[in-house]
């Protein structure tokens, strides 16, 4: 990914929700929503399919059913699905991470889904990300940019080394919404829409100019689905705070 960092998101971008009583990475908002029809689904059986585009430093292979992610020591290794395009839609994946080693500069676990055209990325600023985190901390962060503007917020959860979680977002002309472990987190107003096609990235993003932690990412299924049942579209949830995004270009 070109240069994403969350270096630009207050403290305290928003209070957080209650504590879920899911147990994590066992609870999916596709299912209690009744998601469908199936846009893609990759069980990542076999070797990596060349649906998803290897970019940066790293390793990005397929392990007893899993897509696995290993950093370099400087830098971002990425994947980004080429088989599936929407600009509206539901995406989901149950993600776990973890970092061998500490003493250097973080990796962080990223899940985002972004503009199919790397021209339309801006430096990231029509990203709009499922999860972004690091192993072992406290709390998982969540955006959507549009330009200059994101609507950011971040959740408590569990992030133990290979602790699994379950992380969708629902994206329509009018609201974005995001889900941990199939709960309601976050729901946006339809002015961090951008009306652009949009695809999954998943990455594991390392420091350009340190020596980064070695790390781990591994998802066992991604799915992307359309909209023609609209269950979760009408769910409540607390807004995002809007703040700015610096490193719009």
């Amino acid at each position: 990914m070109l240069g994403l960092s969350l270096a630009t998101l207050p403290s305290s971008a928003t209070a957080e929700p209650a504590p879920s009583p899911r147990v994590g990475g066992k609870d999916f908002a596709f299912y209690d929503y009744n998601w469908s029809p199936v846009r893609y689904v990759d069980h990542f059986r076999g070797g990596l399919s060349r649906q998803w585009k290897r970019t940066g430093h790293g390793k990005a292979y397929t392990k007893n059913g899993m897509l696995t992610l290993e950093n370099a020591n400087r830098g971002t290794m990425a994947v980004t699905l080429r088989a599936d395009r929407a600009k509206v839609g539901r995406w989901s994946v149950r993600l776990r991470a973890r970092a061998y080693e500490r003493g250097q500069a973080p990796a962080r676990a990223v899940v985002e889904v972004v503009p199919a055209k790397t021209s339309a990325r801006h430096c990231g600023a029509r990203d709009i990300a499922l999860a972004n985190y690091v192993p072992k901390r406290k709390s998982v962060r969540f955006y959507a940019r549009h330009g200059k503007s994101q609507w950011a917020a971040k959740k408590r959860v569990g992030l133990r080394n290979d602790q699994w979680h379950t992380y969708a977002v629902q994206v329509t002309r009018k609201h974005i919404t995001w889900f941990v472990d199939s709960d309601p987190i976050r729901r946006t107003t339809r002015a961090a829409y951008s009306d652009t096609p949009l695809t999954m990235r998943v990455a594991l993003e390392g420091s350009k100019r340190r020596a980064t932690n070695h790390s781990r990412l591994q998802i066992d299924t991604a799915r992307t689905f359309s909209m023609e049942k609209r269950g979760g579209v009408n769910v409540k949830a607390p807004r995002p705070k809007k703040v700015g995004y610096a490193k719009a270009c």
